[in-house]
């Protein structure tokens, strides 16, 4: 079994930050643009720069560690994306854009 401690609270919000950018990149039509223009808004940024300045907030908040500090291995990622398939299909049942495996492991990977 993976060993799913990995996502802390603060790798949790780290990962969020992640997802959203790839549903906009999936379909930054929707309501995402709407989400993206309100925190643009509220982060004095072009939605464009949305993501990068999150991602500068929460790493002044949290600070920002790579799942690797964690403990995780290199080939750990797979199987995780693949326990959170398992775990969190209800979730991903219900998501903004439909994720593929390829997808998960790509934000998990940039995470690591």
């Amino acid at each position: 079994m993976v060993n799913t401690t990995y996502l802390t609270e603060k790798q949790t919000i780290n990962s969020l930050q992640k997802f959203f950018k790839l549903y906009t990149k999936k379909n930054p039509t929707g309501v995402i643009a709407e989400i993206n223009q309100r925190m643009a808004r509220l982060l004095d940024t072009t939605q464009e720069d949305v993501y990068e300045a999150v991602e500068g907030l929460l790493n002044e908040l949290l600070g920002k560690n790579k799942l690797r500090s964690y403990g995780m291995l290199e080939e750990e990622k797979i199987s995780f994306t693949d326990s959170v398939i398992e775990g969190q299909g209800r979730l991903l049942a219900n998501n903004y854009v439909p994720l593929t495996r390829a997808d998960i492991l790509s934000v998990y990977t940039n995470l690591y």
